[in-house]
């Protein structure tokens, strides 16, 4: 939902007094106040209903808010671009989460739906994700976007999720773990990931099916998920901020690039062993973390590859790849090893999606 408060003055955050706009149903109504522009817009993006309510209230008896003057019959000629003011000064958030780097998850017990303590992962889920969202607001308004990117991708409960953020859900779907990102977004951020499948000391490191994929190249650099889909927010040009997670998922995200912000929350001894943080200092962490890079994402520049771009399958039996090989344009390298080269990055994503889709169709 798009909040109802529209700056009438750009002026420098802190700046008072500051004219303002609530905008409903064709008509504006003008108002001021002395509270800061940041704190304003913050409130409307926190608290929409209240502005709602205040648009009732001037409606119904042409009563002056905040030491305003009451209802504009008709919107000026400058609305659409004080709305476009708005727009400028307001962060657009795309959050992609999983499950495996979520604080106190080291073992499928909480990531697979048939297993007892699922229900105790997708609690810690959704209350890393909201610590993520808390953190963006701390540092201004945003329009925030969660995708589901675990297993099924519909793990969060729309309910638990903070009302700020709007939720992506469900499989499969374009762009899968980032369904919906697009270049409107001004940065990504990776919540709960893991390392690529192999990692010495990452918790239930794999890449992207950790039944099929044996493991990824993309132009020659073997990557993991935190690489690979930090490439579908460059192809937009929209730069990877934070990620979350253990020291190994950490670690490929700095091999990305240094700017990009790292809340570590466990530090794996095993696969399936972890020294984990308190959960609330892990969320503790995350929104502090989080604030940080939104405040500073004009500094990180967005992860591109090269085009054309060749994704590098290797599947863990020659059964996989034998149906992966189907896939029009697919190279066969040898018995488990398919590649995939397209024009650009999306079209290359996609077609190893495909791919896996069919080598988990074989196996079934």
């Amino acid at each position: 939902m798009e909040p109802l408060l529209k700056p009438a003055v750009a002026k420098r955050v802190g700046e008072t007094p500051v004219s303002y706009a609530i905008v409903s149903g064709g008509n504006a109504y003008y108002h001021s106040s002395n509270k800061p522009l940041k704190t304003l817009l913050t409130a409307a993006v926190r608290h929409p209903s209240k502005f709602e309510q205040s648009i009732q209230a001037t409606k119904k008896w042409g009563a002056s808010i905040n030491g305003g003057r009451g209802p504009h019959p008709t919107p000026p000629q400058n609305v659409n671009r004080r709305a476009a003011e708005y727009r400028s000064i307001t962060m657009k958030v795309f959050i992609s989460v999983d499950m495996e780097g979520i604080s106190g998850i080291t073992d499928t017990t909480m990531t697979s739906r048939d297993h007892p303590d699922y229900e105790k992962g997708r609690a810690l889920m959704v209350r890393d994700v909201n610590a993520c969202i808390e953190g963006v607001l701390a540092a201004g308004p945003a329009e925030i976007t969660v995708c589901d990117g675990h297993g099924g991708m519909n793990n969060i409960n729309p309910e638990d999720l903070n009302q700020a953020a709007t939720l992506v859900r469900g499989s499969p779907k374009p762009q899968s773990q980032n369904a919906a990102l697009d270049g409107t977004y001004d940065a990504c951020i990776f919540v709960g990931y893991h390392s690529h499948k192999g990692t010495l000391h990452g918790v239930l490191s794999h890449t992207y099916s950790g039944a099929s994929v044996e493991s990824l190249h993309i132009n020659g650099a073997e990557v993991g998920e935190t690489a690979m889909n930090a490439g579908i927010a460059g192809h937009y040009g929209v730069p990877l901020i934070m990620v979350t997670g253990d020291q190994a998922v950490a670690a490929e995200a700095k091999s990305l690039s240094q700017d990009i912000e790292t809340a570590v929350v466990k530090t794996a001894i095993g696969r399936r062993a972890a020294v984990c943080l308190h959960p609330e200092k892990a969320r503790q962490l995350i929104r502090d973390t989080t604030t940080k890079a939104v405040k500073k994402y004009k500094r990180v520049k967005p992860v591109t590859y090269t085009t054309p771009v060749t994704y590098t399958i290797r599947f863990t039996d020659a059964a996989r790849a034998d149906a992966a090989a189907f896939i029009p344009g697919a190279k066969r390298i040898d018995g488990k090893t398919v590649e995939l080269t397209s024009p650009d990055y999306i079209t290359a994503y996609h077609g190893f999606i495909a791919a896996v889709l069919c080598a988990q169709a074989v196996s079934q």
